[in-house]
């Protein structure tokens, strides 16, 4: 497959949070051919909370949506996400979170890299700044399992008070 061909000549794998029995396999096939994969995560999924979040019904319930020429359908996986996540998370060279409490919960599986996920703003203080033509520009990336925490992040309100200034 593809996958195999580019990963056959990378230093090392990188997997972004997914982790299910396909995802295990790759692992392990690329651990035995002595290939350093590691696993970059940045949700504490045994924790999720609400019942907004569209992840919860995966993480927490085991569900997954079958889609058919019929429709769809819920089922539940045969081997729980969690109990898959652990087991390919020990599986891996090492791990990528940006948080110290992931390192905690989840960090005698494998060995922990803690990597913030933010900018540190101190590295751009002497970066030019570009010109102001007056507009303000913000932006956001997330998906629909993070929309719960942005709205109550307060940057709802912190927008409200920029918009009310800069119009």
């Amino acid at each position: 497959s593809d996958g195999r061909f580019y990963c056959n000549w990378a230093d090392i794998i990188i997997i972004h949070r997914v982790m299910v029995r396909e995802s295990i396999d790759a692992v392990e096939f690329w651990r035995n051919k002595g290939k350093p994969v590691v696993i970059d995560y940045d949700d504490a999924y045994d924790k999720l909370e609400g019942d907004y979040n569209p992840a919860a019904e995966f993480w927490k319930d085991g569900l997954v949506t079958i889609k058919n020429h019929s429709g769809s359908y819920k089922k539940r996986l045969e081997t729980h996400p969690l109990q898959l996540f652990a087991e390919g998370i020990s599986k891996c060279t090492a791990a990528t979170v940006p948080s110290r409490q992931l390192v905690k919960d989840w960090g005698h599986l494998t060995h922990f890299f803690h990597l913030p996920n933010y900018i540190d703003s101190r590295r751009y203080l002497s970066v030019p700044k570009r010109v102001d033509d007056g507009r303000i520009v913000i932006g956001w990336g997330g998906s629909l399992g993070h929309k719960e925490s942005f709205e109550q992040s307060g940057v709802g309100e912190a927008l409200r008070r920029v918009i009310s200034e800069y119009p």
